[in-house]
Parts: structure tokens; C-alpha cells; sequence
């Protein structure tokens, strides 16, 4: 499969093999990262059948056929967990795909050595930039920049009307319905 290829409709498997998270295929777990991830989940509560006491038969301690609740065990939980099938990861798979690194890759290189994680500070201000909720004035103020075409880019080719056309357009829809 490749490192997008859906897996909608793949049915969840117990046990060890199958197409889930945690589980494995041809030998190899299908995703390296659960071992790391798998313990930020709790154990979730579970009803279990109780445990045959001395109590006899029909008596108000008879707990047979009764079910009592307890934490699932680390292993029932990684059972739980791991056979859950999940959709292509974001970036974390994307090396691992031969075509990825080819394509992608070689636009994607950073040159020199990265040194801004030495400066607190600097580190910051590039998270902050690279960060578009935040370096995005669209988010604070609600309002859209106003962007020009570059002149490289022609307006056909670019789907239509830019801005400054659109608003023209709205311009004239205005007077031609009597400034409504």
C-alpha cells in the first residue's frame, strides 16, 4: 500500500495479526510509533464475570451470574488500542515511502545546519511564525488581507477574477439594482 492508500472498510482483527495499529503484518507491527503512544491511553473500566464464592446456592451472597468491575489490564488495553485501524498518519510514515522521497523530498531540504534551537528565543519567534493561527492577521481581526495578483500571473489561468475584480462586480450588482 502506499503511504496514503485508504484503509477504509479494513475490519478490525483480535489477536496479534492484522491491519491494526498495533498489530503486525508479514512479521513487522504496522506502526512503529504504538509502543510510544500506546501508554498515553488509560485503562478503561470493564465488567467481568465474578468469581464463584462459598456462598450456597440461591443465598443473598451468591454472586454467580453476577459482574463486577475493574480496570482492563496494560495487555487488554494494548489489545483494545491496537487493533484499531487507523488512516495514514500525517508526516511521520511519509520517509518510509520510496516515491515520497523522490518526489517531495529534494524541495524539501533544509541547507546548512539548523542552529535556532540554541537561542530560546529565536526558536520561539519561528514557531510563532511558522504557526498561521497566530502569524495569520486573519484570525485576530476576522478580515482578509488584501492580496495583489502578481503580475507572472494571468488571470485566466488563475481561475477567474482576483480581488479587485470581485469587487468591481459587486460594485456594479449594487447600482444595477438601485444601490440595495
Amino acid at each position: 500500500m502506499s503511504f496514503d492508500g485508504t484503509r477504509v472498510g479494513d475490519k478490525p482483527a483480535d489477536g496479534t495479526d492484522g491491519k491494526g495499529w498495533g498489530q503486525y503484518s508479514s512479521g513487522k507491527i504496522n506502526d512503529d510509533t504504538f509502543p510510544y503512544y500506546a501508554s498515553l491511553y488509560e485503562e478503561q473500566w470493564i465488567s467481568v464475570p465474578s468469581s464463584p464464592t462459598w456462598s450456597l446456592s440461591g443465598s443473598h451472597d451468591d454472586t454467580r451470574g453476577q459482574f463486577t468491575r475493574r480496570r482492563e489490564t496494560r495487555e487488554q488495553k494494548d489489545a483494545r488500542i491496537g487493533k484499531f485501524i487507523s488512516q495514514p498518519s500525517d508526516h511521520s510514515t511519509l520517509p518510509l515511502d520510496p516515491d515520497f522521497m523522490i518526489r517531495v523530498v529534494a524541495y524539501d531540504l533544509p541547507i546548512g545546519f539548523c542552529e535556532c534551537s540554541n537561542n530560546k528565543s529565536d526558536l520561539e519567534k519561528y514557531r510563532r511564525l511558522a504557526d498561521w493561527q497566530i502569524s495569520d492577521p486573519y484570525f485576530s481581526s476576522g478580515e482578509h488581507p488584501h492580496y495583489t495578483r502578481p503580475a507572472e500571473v494571468v488571470a485566466e489561468s488563475a481561475g477567474g477574477m482576483g480581488p479587485d475584480e470581485l469587487a468591481k462586480m459587486k460594485e456594479m450588482e449594487i447600482y444595477k439594482h438601485g444601490g440595495r
